[in-house]
């Protein structure tokens, strides 16, 4: 089910619209939305202008609304699986339909009771230089992101919501396919098309960037329309399902454009204000209400969560760290607050100084405790800051020294071959001894891998040794002279020499059998393997 915005305590936020020409800026408040700025990608300054517009004229949490071209949509049938098994078999699904597209997310649709098997709407984005811009600029004002979501996707209930309370108005049924029909500030004419509510088809066109002349719009409206329409049929459309044609734009042009939409179907022509009165959304006074962008960025704004959220590993890399922080702000406001407030306790009452001062440490240990818990919970999820922050200082350290880790990391995982797995792989410096380092010895220390892996109890001491022999030969073949590939630690076998008995009444097979098993079982069937290379 779509979700809706919140219909009261609506939070403040900042929506950035991303066209393909520009990224417009939107102010969203419980009673209003304006728009704020708009700038061009194109624009030298583009960095600096949005933070100017961020900081000066914006507040709360950030909606990233892609508005662009280039948004890519399939639909998928899948077998039924699991609820343990469904995550795995989509994001492998996500993988194979939009193999060139990192940003992917997938919808739940309603599915067909006929034909077994869940239905998904799947989306891909590309990672683009104008998102890119659009995160850095949002990474450099410190402001928390909310999310990044496609507006065709999460404005499909607000143009279901539409329908209903038109239908509702005419006392009539509503019909099963919709066009929504809407220019925006970029000059794009964005025409979504829902079916039973969900998404099934979006356009974004350009058209003429004014209704000064009405007939000129309506006319360029109308033609955009008529070839939404042709795609229709491919998509299950026929005529006795209905449909209603909702078509936002000033009063001026309403006339002309009814004349000249032919299509048997419901048509409704509103302005942006009234549309937004009728699904009970506020959006404020508008200057042109002939533009839709009010109304989708009123709707998707202020909602408390998102429809379908697209990740990426650049998003994730600010949200995560900005929520953590976020966190510890709390935390620190809270300390802040409760040192204020023990401090004029104190500068009231003197003679009880030792024992605020008492109470203040206590609650001083408190806010800790509650900062080291809320760091506990991150471990649980995955979120570990200690290595996060060691893992950043170590890179950072070697790529000082010219020397790539990622890289050699994806080297080493490349000669695994298909049949080694490692328990433990490390990577550290070195440095050189204290005093080492003198003109017949630049040494500047050496980066050290050390590769530790383990074999299944059936594998034989003798061949999982050939194994890693082998393995430590393709390395070394792989990176050269320049680096030392040494076998630290071989598979060992700790049993005593093999005794075999023939006493009457046992089959010798099974003791054999018996006491080759409680051999293996002693044996150490782990090894390790070094990497180095010394650092000039």
């Amino acid at each position: 089910m779509a979700s809706k915005p919140v219909p009261f305590m609506a939070p403040s936020r900042t929506v950035l619209m991303m066209t393909d020409e520009s990224l417009a800026i939107y102010n969203v408040r419980a009673g209003f939305v304006r728009l704020e700025g708009v700038v061009p990608w194109v624009d030298e300054q583009f960095i600096d202008k949005t933070l100017g517009v961020l900081s000066k004229k914006c507040s709360g949490s950030v909606l990233l609304l892609n508005d662009m071209v280039e948004q890519h949509y399939r639909k998928e049938k899948l077998p039924k699986v699991g609820a343990l098994d469904r995550t795995g078999v989509i994001r492998r699904k996500l993988a194979v339909v939009f193999p060139n597209h990192p940003v992917r997310a997938a919808l739940a649709m309603k599915s067909d009771k006929k034909q077994p098997g869940d239905y998904y709407l799947f989306t891909g984005v590309p990672v683009t230089q104008p998102f890119k811009l659009a995160l850095e600029s949002i990474n450099k004002s410190y402001a928390q992101i909310f999310g990044y979501a496609t507006l065709p996707v999460e404005s499909a209930g607000m143009i279901s919501e539409l329908a209903q309370s038109l239908a509702k108005e005419t006392k009539r049924k509503k019909s099963k396919w919709v066009v929504f029909i809407g220019q925006h500030v970029n000059g794009g004419l964005r025409q979504i098309v829902t079916k039973d509510g969900e998404l099934a088809l979006t356009r974004i066109t350009p058209i003429v960037d004014s209704d000064i002349d009405p007939g000129l719009w309506a006319s360029e409206v109308s033609q955009e329309f008529t070839a939404t329409m042709s795609y229709l049929s491919r998509f299950g459309y026929a005529q006795e399902d209905g449909l209603d044609v909702i078509v936002i734009s000033n009063p001026e042009a309403s006339q002309a454009l009814e004349a000249m939409i032919t299509v048997s179907c419901y048509l409704t022509v509103l302005t942006v204000a009234e549309a937004a009165k009728k699904i009970g959304v506020r959006i404020g006074a508008q200057d042109d209400m002939r533009l839709a962008d009010p109304l989708h960025v009123a709707w998707a704004g202020r909602k408390a969560v998102l429809d379908l959220p697209l990740k990426s590993k650049d998003l994730d890399t600010i949200m995560q760290p900005r929520q953590i922080a976020n966190g510890a702000m709390m935390l620190a406001t809270v300390s802040f607050l409760a040192a204020i407030y023990f401090v004029s306790i104190t500068g009231q009452k003197l003679y009880q100084v030792d024992a605020d001062i008492k109470l203040a440490q206590e609650q001083r240990v408190q806010v800790e405790n509650m900062y080291k818990r809320e760091v506990e919970s991150k471990k649980k999820i995955g979120i570990d800051l200690d290595k996060f922050f060691n893992a950043i200082n170590l890179y950072n350290d070697l790529s000082v020294k010219n020397f790539d880790t990622l890289a050699w990391a994806k080297d080493v995982t490349d000669n695994l071959g298909h049949n080694i797995r490692f328990d433990d792989f490390s990577i550290r410096y070195v440095a050189p001894p204290t005093g080492g380092a003198n003109r017949y010895n630049q040494s500047k220390g050496h980066i050290e891998a050390n590769l530790s892996m383990s074999f299944p109890p059936e594998v034989e001491v003798e061949l999982g040794n050939v194994s890693v022999k082998a393995l430590r030969a393709r390395l070394e073949k792989h990176f050269g002279g320049d680096y030392k590939v040494l076998i630290t630690k071989e598979l060992q076998d700790l049993a005593s020499a093999a005794t075999f008995s023939d006493e009457v009444g046992y089959n010798v097979a099974n003791v054999q059998q018996r006491q080759v098993s409680r051999q293996r079982s002693k044996a150490d069937l782990t090894a390790s393997i070094m990497i180095r290379k010394d650092l000039k």
